[in-house]
């Protein structure tokens, strides 16, 4: 094959991939703004009370959380959840075990992501604690 014509086929390959890979960089950059009143874990670690921007990979299960103030970060693994979910509203579901609360569950406005129980949301329900479940409805869509 000739070097333009080598050129050529690669131009078109590069356009593509393009063409395959824009749809889902578009929908990888959904940020939710969300106001948490309480303290919360998600993962291993803590955050305060206070205003997240979450945002969640497609087709990954990836989810960021982003404190506002810049304060701390995450990267979550989530697994595909259709069980429970509120098409048209974007939330977060806590499991809440007394005055502690576990991020559960990310919900967007259309797909929803779980989270797996954390080693001290374990601990919890092994000592027979039984969780509630209370969501918090996004602040805004950006």
């Amino acid at each position: 094959m000739s070097t333009p014509m080598k050129t050529t086929v690669r131009v078109l390959a590069l356009f593509g991939l393009i063409a395959t890979l824009g749809p889902l960089t578009v929908k990888a950059q959904s940020r939710i703004e969300f106001t948490v009143p309480f303290d919360f874990t998600a993962g291993k670690q803590t955050f305060a009370a206070g205003d997240y921007i979450v945002s969640k990979e497609v087709p990954s299960h990836l989810i960021l959380i982003q404190s506002a103030q810049g304060q701390g970060n995450a990267i979550l693994v989530g697994g595909p959840d259709e069980l429970n979910k509120l098409y048209g509203a974007a939330m977060l579901t806590f499991h809440r075990f007394g005055e502690r609360y576990f991020l559960a569950k990310f919900s967007d406005y259309g797909s929803a992501s779980a989270l797996p129980l954390t080693t001290g949301e374990k601990e919890l329900i092994a000592g027979r604690a039984s969780p509630k479940s209370l969501n918090v409805i996004a602040s805004s869509r950006r």
